[in-house]
């Protein structure tokens, strides 16, 4: 199992089984461990990812959303909503 996925399994599993499952899957690899409890730490202290409504008019034209994509011009629209040209910030 790549250190990658490990990762996403232990993050997607209850806090108190994590050790058992890194016991199971490190088997003794110390700094393998080590890194995974490092980034469930550092997963542990962000917060949840910011969401943003879609636009749903042109005349919402240079929102920003997430902090970082100014939104343009409506490129298309279809039953599920508009697609728009946007500008990372």
């Amino acid at each position: 199992m790549t250190e990658e996925a490990l990762f996403e399994l232990a993050l997607n599993i209850p806090e108190a089984a994590r050790g058992e499952l890194l016991e199971r899957e490190c088997a003794g690899n110390t700094e393998l461990r080590g890194r995974i409890e490092a980034l469930l730490a550092a997963d542990a202290t962000v917060g949840p990812a910011p969401t943003a409504t879609a636009p749903t008019s042109p005349d919402e034209q240079g929102v920003i959303l997430a902090g970082k994509y100014t939104l343009l011009e409506v490129v298309g629209e279809g039953g599920m909503g508009s697609v728009w040209r946007a500008k990372q910030t």
